[in-house]
């Protein structure tokens, strides 16, 4: 479902593979964004989804020319993507999106949102 959904949205999807022998990852790219999507059953009824870019480089990456794959808005579009299609089932429910971190009710959306900026 999540395959065919986003290949119908127009993303480009990898088959699936083997995510930390508990998972399920695919790589996902339009234009010239790149991410890994990772899914894992957490406990009984309870599912777990990331969505990152495939490069982040840190400082030292930078200056050896290292770019990031995809900026906070492309992540958030891909993230919506995701969300349209696992809300069109009526398997998936309780959905809690955050940033950089695991959700908890008092940190998450229930829609996925462009992260909070500071300043």
């Amino acid at each position: 479902m999540l395959h065919a959904g986003l290949q119908a949205a127009k993303w480009t999807v990898s088959e699936f593979d083997n995510w930390r022998d508990c998972g399920w990852s695919l790589d996902c790219s339009r234009d010239n964004t790149q991410f890994q999507i990772a899914f894992s059953q957490m406990k009984e009824g309870k599912w777990m989804l990331q969505v990152v870019p495939t490069s982040n480089p840190g400082f030292v990456g930078k200056l050896f020319g290292g770019a990031v794959s995809a900026q906070p808005s492309e992540t958030t579009e891909l993230a919506k993507s995701i969300h349209s299609i696992l809300q069109a089932s009526d398997s998936f429910s309780n959905f809690m999106w955050t940033w950089d971190g695991f959700p908890e009710e008092d940190n998450s959306d229930s829609e996925p949102q462009p992260p909070k900026t500071h300043g």
